[in-house]
């Protein structure tokens, strides 16, 4: 398959999957839609990237600015859902005495989720959010055709639609595996926001990899096993980093504030033993890829 009868498939469930969801957003605002969404947002936010020299270059740079900007200001009701979700229950999941500070932290923190998804639900009725979620229709339905019909000859130079969707797959699957290598040296020594960014790259592999499975599915281009565990416990330092800075919000209520204070050192020690297990996950992701090239 080449890129010409390759992009409209890979383009139109992307595009119908964030309106979907942006629709259920807007209309509801509970927390799994906004948190689906946003991960839509990321796929097709990495499916413009991989394919900008094949699109109309002001429309894609435009489209992943606009996604961008959504992604961000959806992301604080995202974060106290996984707040309440994950380090809230697993508080309460541990220890019997533990049970009373989870319920002070879930109840404090669910009062501010309610103001956070309704923030949420006001940001999608507005024009800029309307305006991206018609530019995408817009894009899906007539813009690409068209392009692909006859690309303008005002465009700086040439675009050949002709190589095979399997061997853009291998360069792009290499190049976001290299990235993610080059980001994770010196593994030990990175701190939260290091990490976070081999977060990123980590999700970015994962996504390149099953956009190209969804597109062919005979297609071996990567194996998921152990990128899910490195993902897992990356995932997990994020998430308690993330903990630590809304406890502190959550610590400038006096009623909240001792129970805040003491999760804050245990969220700590969490990502303590979390960094530990990380080295260990790397470390066998790094030998299926020395096995995969040998």
């Amino acid at each position: 398959m080449n890129l010409h009868d390759a992009l409209p498939r890979i383009f139109m469930p992307l595009v119908a999957a964030v309106r979907q969801n942006a629709e259920r957003a807007a209309m509801n605002g509970e927390a799994e839609h906004i948190h689906r969404l946003r991960v839509d947002m990321a796929r097709l936010r990495n499916a413009i990237e991989l394919f900008e020299a094949w699109l109309p270059r002001v429309t894609a740079r435009r489209l992943r600015q606009e996604l961008r900007w959504l992604r961000h200001t959806l992301a604080p009701a995202r974060a106290w859902a996984g707040f309440i979700d994950g380090h809230c229950r697993d508080l309460a999941a541990q220890r019997t005495k533990h049970a009373e500070r989870a319920a002070v932290l879930t109840l404090a923190a669910t009062q501010v989720l309610r103001r956070e998804t309704t923030k949420a639900q006001k940001r999608l009725a507005r024009r800029r959010a309307q305006a991206l979620l018609t530019r995408l229709t817009t894009f899906i339905d007539v813009e690409l055709p068209r392009w692909l019909d006859a690309v303008p000859p005002s465009h700086a130079r040439p675009i050949d639609f002709t190589p095979a969707v399997s061997d853009i797959a291998d360069q792009a699957v290499h190049h976001a595996e290299r990235r993610l290598r080059r980001r994770a040296r010196h593994l030990r020594h990175l701190d939260a926001h290091a990490l976070h960014r081999v977060r990123l790259a980590a999700k970015r592999l994962r996504y390149t990899v099953e956009l190209f499975r969804a597109l062919e599915p005979t297609l071996a281009v990567y194996e998921l096993g152990t990128l899910r565990g490195v993902q897992e416990v990356l995932g997990l330092i994020q998430d308690e980093t993330v903990a630590q800075q809304l406890l502190a919000q959550l610590a400038e209520n006096p009623n909240v504030k001792a129970v805040a204070e003491r999760n804050i050192a245990r969220s700590e020690k969490t990502i303590r033993a979390a960094r530990k297990k990380l080295r260990a996950r790397w470390r066998d992701y790094a030998d299926s890829i020395a096995i995969a090239e040998a």
